[in-house]
């Protein structure tokens, strides 16, 4: 995103109504409102810092759009709320951001190393208390070596970001490169005296501990993201333990906060209406879906490595799954890509067509796998890919894919008819299957897909300004002054000539001081224009769904006026 900067020097103007643009994003048909709200604020950096400091972003992402056509996302588009995002990235997210991937990332490579340990238990049936883990001796060098070196540069890393600002951001790059690299190369020096220490029973014990404790960070952020809209101090405040705060603290992290989510995922995640106003904007991601339980079901697969309480081969499998998990959660890290940022709704959009066909598709396989089952029941032998229903339905399922085997259907029986009844079925499904149903989905996704390059280019930013939203309901507003606004974003607020200006405008310092605020908001320039193209960016289909959409829209608004007289 192009730095913008700030002209300290504008001239008051009118304030910023924030009543008047909640109002307006929450319950107008359009937009007007909202958007000559954010007009009084170019060029004003006292009404700039109105934004900063009030939830207006927060408001623009969790309020729903309906109809469809006046998408309140496309708000963040305007150059003072990309102005806002960019300022709060630089002052508090980007740190927080940072922070998390490496985070995740060390999470990530623990989960993995611990999924993948081969441990050799004894046999099941003799009462053993404690198996003893054997690790496989080249695999437990390779993963003992990856381990050491992720976890030690992460944790510079990590220590390093405690000190990151956006004015000495140069410096700190520069000073934890220098220190990654000695780092690295002690690291290097000392590697075969630290794995002589390590004993495989440790470094399995070591890393597991690991695991549980960033997951619990990771878990505590997201329950903070969660109630973050939510009046729910009032419990942390009651005074069950006064004299012991460690318990108060525990009482209402471990017990009561679980609880509400458990009741409010619920509710909200598959109950309450989307497009409810009240409803919780925390399920609006559809990662938010899986990230609490799946770091809760972490710290239960770390208990089970210590106390053993599943089977041998159900800790297998549940690493596996909760290994899959944080690598597919690790997607939401590419929010803030200036390219692959759009491709994660577009992604969303996609999996929900495939699942509208796979429910369209779900009658179709069935009857098959019930023909073909029956069919080849009476044959002896049965073939082994349809002897069982399961078998069957995996079968059918494949030829789908194009996966189809012939030598079943030409064992057949040409007396009775079988012969032909099986390859009558059989080419009826993949004629109806692979060509109507897979020209359906593809239809379907190339409808999805078809949004343009302006589209994609305020999905990208949406995913961005989600990104900020997500860093800032952790950490809470915390509004700030013009003061410290110069301060920590010297290269939001510099200003230093451009050479390109200066030559342009002759370098004259008057005629530099009458056009600067045209070179910090030369974005404005477009902004009509680009609104307009987004609005106009439709399909004929597209168009009708929303003339609809905003004929009830009216229809309704004049119903409740007549009420009201």
């Amino acid at each position: 995103m192009d730095q913008i900067r700030i002209n300290f020097n504008a001239i008051e103007e009118e304030k910023f109504a924030f009543k008047t643009f909640q109002n307006s994003v929450r319950t107008s048909v359009d937009l007007n409102d909202a958007v000559q709200e954010l007009d009084k604020c170019i060029l004003n950096r006292k009404e700039i810092l109105e934004v900063y400091n009030g939830p207006s972003l927060s408001i623009i992402l969790s309020t729903p759009a309906n109809p469809p056509k006046y998408d309140r996302s496309r708000l963040v588009t305007h150059p003072v709320m990309r102005l806002v995002i960019q300022m709060k990235w630089e002052i508090f997210a980007k740190r927080m951001y940072l922070t998390q991937l490496v985070m995740n990332c060390l999470l990530v490579l623990a989960m993995t190393l611990s999924a993948s340990m081969n441990i050799d238990y004894s046999d099941p049936e003799e009462p053993t208390p404690m198996p003893t883990p054997t690790l496989n001796a080249t695999a437990y060098e390779s993963q003992r070596i990856v381990w050491l070196y992720v976890a030690w540069l992460s944790s510079i890393l990590l220590v390093a970001l405690k000190w990151y600002t956006p004015k000495r951001s140069v410096c700190w790059s520069f000073l934890t490169l220098v220190v990654l690299v000695i780092s690295y190369f002690l690291l290097h020096h000392f590697m075969d005296l630290i794995v002589s220490k390590f004993d495989p029973s440790l470094f399995q014990k070591v890393n597991n501990c690991l695991v549980a404790f960033v997951a619990f960070c990771f878990l505590v952020n997201e329950l903070n993201e969660f109630f973050a809209a939510a009046d729910l101090q009032g419990p942390k405040e009651i005074d069950i333990f006064s004299k012991y705060p460690l318990l108060q603290w525990l009482f209402y992290y471990v017990i009561f906060l679980p609880f509400i989510f458990v009741v409010a995922i619920v509710f909200c995640a598959f109950i309450q209406d989307p497009e409810d106003p009240h409803h919780f904007d925390y399920f609006d991601s559809a990662f938010n879906l899986f990230q609490i339980p799946t770091y809760c079901g972490i710290l239960v697969y770390v208990l089970s490595e210590f106390v053993h309480i599943f089977p041998p081969h159900t800790q297998l499998y549940f690493g596996l799954f909760l290994t899959f998990m944080l690598w597919v959660l690790s997607l939401q890290y590419l929010e803030v890509h200036s390219t692959a940022g759009y491709l994660l709704p577009l992604m969303r959009a996609i999996t929900g067509d495939m699942a509208r066909f796979m429910a369209f598709y779900a009658p179709f396989q069935i009857a098959y796998t019930c023909a073909y089952f029956l069919l080849f029941q009476n044959q002896h032998p049965i073939p082994d890919n349809y002897d069982t229903f399961g078998q069957t339905f995996v079968t059918t399922f494949l030829v789908m894919l194009g996966n189809i085997e012939l030598d079943p259907f030409e064992q057949l029986p040409v007396k009775n008819g079988s012969y032909v009844l099986g390859y009558v079925i059989l080419l009826t499904h993949a004629t109806l299957v692979i060509v109507m149903l897979l020209n359906v989905i593809v239809a379907m996704m190339t409808k999805t897909m078809d949004g343009g390059l302006e589209k994609a280019r305020v999905q990208a930013i949406v995913s961005f300004a989600e990104c900020v939203a997500r860093c800032e309901k952790i950490r809470g507003l915390q509004p700030i002054t013009i003061e410290e606004l110069t301060e920590n974003t010297p290269l939001l607020s510099s200003t230093q000539e451009n050479p390109k200006y200066n030559e342009k405008n002759g370098g004259g310092k008057a005629k530099k001081e009458e056009n600067e605020s045209k070179y910090n908001f030369d974005i404005l320039a477009d902004f009509d224009k680009d609104w307009e193209l987004e609005l106009e960016d439709k399909s004929t289909d597209d168009r009708i769904i929303e003339l609809a959409s905003s004929n009830e829209a009216i229809l309704k608004l004049l119903k409740e006026m007549k009420k009201s007289r």
